[in-house]
């Protein structure tokens, strides 16, 4: 097998590289990334690239750490390339978090690359994994019970920086090419230990699996892996489009039911998925059981049902929508929750924003002239009233100061398009707003002060007030958004 060819080929098809980009290779002194660094050393007259070597201390195995970070910085000193080593303890992390050793491990080691990556400028962060890995990915994720994700393995390129170009190429390939080449590496005696699953994977399962079917059963099932990485891909982009259309995101972390109806199970899962990932802040920790376990919680009759997530977070169904927050549901000083006593004082005399509690307010000033606004829908008999996340208002018909506050007892709102009045808190149960997040909505109202003379302008994200309307003699719109 000619190695430097399919590595060339790789940087040709999947990542191109561009003159001056930094490569950073991850090696830890094993017989795969050991290759791989030779056989980009090999090229690099026909790569335009330049090449920093990284090596992660586990400081798992005492004087056998040790020998492998010196012989990896004398391999780097010797082929002329900068090397970069960093020390992580994925032992003091495990007893401080939980999860398993294994886990933790890789989780440090790709945040360690992903620091040293970003201080070197590199583009690229390259890892050494082979077709062997590709295949005890497979059946390891098999095992605990992973969907399209899992069983696809690893990518080629991504997420982010990391690149494969051995993905594609046998353990015993890479071997053969240090071996003739009389290139020295290290073995890691960890990767004897069956007690760890993986290495049961490689040492017991999968040549009993090779005996019984096929020699070629670790190339039939790599390339199922690709199969499922592209039907992963796909549905990853769909999901994050549904997403992306719904305005999901930390601003707006709400979902709603009707809208998940309407797609197909596999997709549907991979929105909840994405969903859950883009709060965690990482889509890997979001397992299949997560996610069955997130449909089984629409499946339920209770409108108001939750479910612990990793971290602080849960989600939990409020009606006919899905929220994703906070876990602990806490209310915290100055936050509206804990009594709505907190009034923010909104200062009109340019564009402007504000927080108040977990709502983001913006706010633009602008001239009427060549504006033509539609009017606001009017509320049909016995249907809902038409949600507002953004309000318009004759800057000359509001009377300072403008205050942003809780709603107060009994108070009420002349909605725009409909005659006579409405009880603020008919409006947010008309809305599905739940009774414990109703003092978290957040009213507008200019004159401000407790009194008669204080008027609602909007309830924010709700209904907006008739009051201070643009008509044709506005001049100047204040123009109000909610997050």
């Amino acid at each position: 097998m000619d190695l430097p060819r399919i590595v060339l080929q790789f940087f040709e098809r999947t990542v191109p590289v561009d003159p001056g980009d930094v490569l950073l290779v991850a090696v830890s002194g094993g017989p795969d990334s050991t290759a791989l660094l030779h056989v980009l050393h090999e090229l690099r007259d026909r790569l335009p690239m330049t090449l920093h070597v990284a090596h992660v201390d586990h400081r798992l195995r005492g004087k056998e750490s040790d020998a492998d970070r010196d012989f990896v910085e004398d391999v780097a000193r010797s082929l002329d390339l900068p090397c970069h080593v960093e020390g992580v303890d994925p032992a003091g992390e495990r007893d401080a978090s939980g999860g398993s050793l294994e886990e933790v491990a890789r989780r440090l080691r790709y945040a360690s690359l992903e620091r040293t990556a970003a201080r070197v400028g590199a583009r690229l962060v390259l890892t050494g994994h082979s077709a062997d890995d590709q295949v005890e990915t497979l059946l390891h994720n098999l095992f605990r019970g992973s969907g399209p994700r899992g069983l696809g393995g690893m990518l080629p390129a991504g997420p982010g920086r990391l690149a494969r170009p051995l993905l594609g190429v046998r353990k015993r390939d890479l071997l053969h090419y240090l071996t003739v080449n009389e290139i020295p590496f290290r073995d890691d005696s960890t990767n004897l230990d069956s007690a760890l699953r993986r290495n049961w994977i490689r040492h017991h399962l999968l040549p009993e699996l090779v005996r019984a079917y096929a020699g070629g059963l670790p190339e039939v099932l790599a390339r199922t892996a690709g199969l499922f990485a592209e039907i992963d891909a796909w549905l990853t982009a769909e999901a994050d489009r549904i997403l992306d259309e719904a305005g999901f995101g930390p601003g707006f972390p709400e979902l709603l039911l009707g809208d998940l109806d309407r797609e197909h199970p596999a997709l549907r899962r991979a929105v909840l998925r994405q969903a859950a990932g883009r709060v965690l802040g990482d889509s890997r920790a979001v397992t299949a059981a997560h996610v069955e376990a997130i449909l089984d919680l629409l499946r339920r009759g209770s409108p108001s049902a939750s479910l612990d997530l990793p971290g602080p977070h849960r989600v939990r169904r409020r009606y006919g929508v899905l929220v994703f927050e906070s876990r602990t549901g806490r209310a915290t000083a100055g936050d509206p929750r804990s009594g709505g006593e907190g009034e923010t004082v909104v200062d009109l005399g340019g564009d402007g924003a504000c927080r108040w509690g977990n709502l983001h307010l913006r706010w633009t000033v602008s001239e009427a002239a060549g504006v033509l606004p539609l009017p606001r829908p009017a509320a049909t008999a016995g249907g809902p009233d038409p949600v507002s996340i953004r309000a318009g208002f004759d800057l000359d018909a509001l009377r300072p100061p403008i205050v942003l506050r809780s709603p107060r007892a009994g108070e009420r709102l002349a909605p725009l398009g409909m005659q006579g009045t409405r009880k603020i808190s008919d409006v947010l149960i008309d809305g599905k707003v739940p009774r414990e997040a109703r003092t978290a909505v957040g009213v507008l109202c200019d004159n401000g002060g407790p009194g008669p003379s204080e008027r609602v302008l909007w309830v924010v994200g709700q209904r907006q007030a008739r009051h201070a309307r643009i008509g044709p003699d506005t001049a100047r719109i204040a123009w109000f958004s909610a997050e």
